[in-house]
């Protein structure tokens, strides 16, 4: 670009000047070794600081070898310029733009002071360039800055998208979002204050330069604080900035407005807050805060307040108002995932109780009962009775090994009781059980049933608590399983029949009920006059 402009001007009735010729190669040279940096993605790319910094070098030495009278060159020199505060501002925001612009401002104001009264010096040509720096200058860092803020805003807005890892949990993400805030407007403190759930009263997080993990834990709300921090009406999206310096004719401004008003913001009144933000500031330092509201869902939580040393504007507290409001999603999805997580957790626990109850507890219960059996036969000296209990003994402990074992197999890894799988295993524990305790269970299913293995497994053991439920609280030498399934629900119906000279057990089916009632069902006892009680347990699909 640099060897385009200057060969675009017809240049030749005037001999090159072999200074400009140097300084233009040397410019060359440097401009082609940065570009292949680029594209070879070097780490020393074209966003360097230097850059910029060379190329407004150049146009300063340019201006001041030729003083500006020379058409071509200075127009080379403003449009070497131009990239330069165009870079600056793309790269290092608005402050850096203006600042290199003020700068060769300055520099090429001093060169052209130092030709004043020589006989090629123009006034009007040196008029007309500093007006091409400022005015070029100006414009391409305002918007570039502005192309700047924005780049960095969405880089924000996604990276509070993306907060931390959800295994940490609500506090971990809470300070990270603090933190970034912080970082990002440079800001010596940052507060969020909320109501407090569980033990009432104001908590705060706080977040500074000196103590960026402390955000990681609420504190109680000092009282000298209490009511500077509180004091903002709710609703209140507010910015206060101080004036630069203390003799400064600008008095300190204060903008606010009210969020969520029929869905639109408004103005809003704060001027009897200045003596709470002052003393905010001055608790903190800073000349410049900001506050927005804290909303979960619909409702109001806390407050964001954020002091800073540089001026904020209006549009920084709507963006961190948007930024919460994003942020708060998350840190909801967050808590609703450790809700479920401790409730699968719960969950988890009382069917590896229920399992426990009804794969170790009961068999241990029949061979209670089966070793008072040998204890009175040998009372009554009886031989073959104890030693016929005693292989019936040894037959239940071989079969109770086996089911914790296989228990402990279905802990490790998932076992196919769904549909199919599961009958034949109701078939094969209803013939052990029947040759244990000397009851016939019949097992019957009108068709296929297809669920998941879960589903399966529980119903697996309903049977199984069904049955011990009818050794151990009936006199019945017979017990009947059915499955039986529609379209939405699947039912398990285990039934028995006692002898007529009997009267029907009343009992509850409390580990029965407990499990129908984890996977959504319920449980039903119907005791018949003709001596039969039917146990049925609706689950739905």
């Amino acid at each position: 670009m640099t060897l385009l402009v200057a060969a675009v001007e017809p240049r030749e009735d005037i001999q090159p000047d072999p200074v400009i010729v140097a300084i233009i190669g040397a410019y060359v040279a440097y401009a082609s070794v940065a570009y292949a940096l680029v594209l070879r993605r070097s780490s020393m790319a074209a966003t360097h600081a230097l850059n910029y910094r060379v190329d407004a070098a150049t146009f300063v030495l340019l201006i001041a070898i030729t003083g500006g009278t020379d058409d071509a060159i200075a127009y080379l020199a403003i449009l070497l310029f131009l990239f330069a505060a165009i870079t600056a501002s793309l790269g290092w925001g608005v402050g850096a733009g203006l600042g290199l612009t003020l700068i060769t401002a300055g520099l090429f104001s001093v060169a052209m002071m130092g030709r004043v009264g020589t006989p090629d010096f123009e006034g009007s040509h040196a008029f007309l360039h500093l007006s091409y720096i400022l005015g070029l200058g100006v414009v391409a860092a305002r918007w570039s800055g502005h192309h700047f803020t924005l780049h960095r805003r969405l880089a924000l807005l996604h990276d509070a998208g993306a907060l931390s890892n959800p295994r940490f949990g609500v506090d971990r993400t809470i300070s990270t979002l603090l933190e970034r805030l912080r970082g990002f407007y440079d800001a010596d403190v940052c507060l969020l204050v909320a109501k407090s759930t569980e033990e009432g009263g104001w908590r705060v997080r706080r977040c500074d330069r000196d103590r960026s993990t402390g955000a990681l834990h609420e504190e109680v709300l000092p009282a000298e604080l209490e009511e500077a921090l509180l004091s903002v009406p709710q609703n209140a999206v507010a910015v206060y900035v101080r004036p630069p310096f203390r003799w400064w004719p600008v008095p300190a401004r204060l903008w606010s407005e009210e969020l969520r008003k029929n869905g639109r913001s408004s103005d809003y009144q704060m001027s009897s807050h200045r003596a709470a933000i002052e003393s905010l500031l001055t608790r903190f330092g800073g000349r410049s805060w900001l506050s927005v509201p804290v909303y979960s869902g619909q409702h109001w939580h806390g407050r964001l307040h954020l002091t800073a040393g540089q001026a904020l504007r209006t549009s920084d507290a709507r963006f961190v108002a948007q930024v919460i409001g994003n942020s708060m999603l998350v840190i909801e999805n967050i808590r609703l995932l450790d809700q479920l997580a401790s409730s699968a957790a719960h969950r988890e626990r009382l069917r590896l109780a229920r399992g426990i109850h009804d794969s170790v507890i009961q068999p241990y219960i029949g061979i209670q009962l089966g070793l008072v059996a040998v204890q009175r036969a040998l009372r009554s000296c009886d031989s073959f009775t104890a030693q016929d209990h005693v292989s019936r003994l040894l037959n239940l402990t071989s079969v109770a090994i086996n089911d914790l074992r296989a228990g402990v197999g279905e802990m490790k890894a998932e076992t196919d009781l769904g549909g199919d799988g599961l009958l034949p295993d109701l078939r094969r524990y209803a013939a052990r059980f029947a040759e244990d305790t000397g009851i016939t269970v019949e097992v019957s299913c009108e068709e296929a049933i297809r669920f998941g293995d879960r589903l399966g497994a529980e119903l697996f053991q309903v049977a199984v608590e069904a049955l011990s439920n009818v050794r151990r609280h009936t006199a019945a030498t017979h017990a009947a399983i059915r499955l039986l399934a529609d379209k939405d629900h699947v039912t398990l119906r285990v039934e028995n029949q006692e002898p007529s000279e009997g009267r029907p057990t009343s009992f509850t089916p409390r580990s029965i009920h407990e499990r129908a009632s984890a996977l959504g069902g319920h449980v039903s006892v119907d005791r018949r006059r003709d001596g039969r009680t039917i146990v049925e347990v609706r689950i739905p699909l």
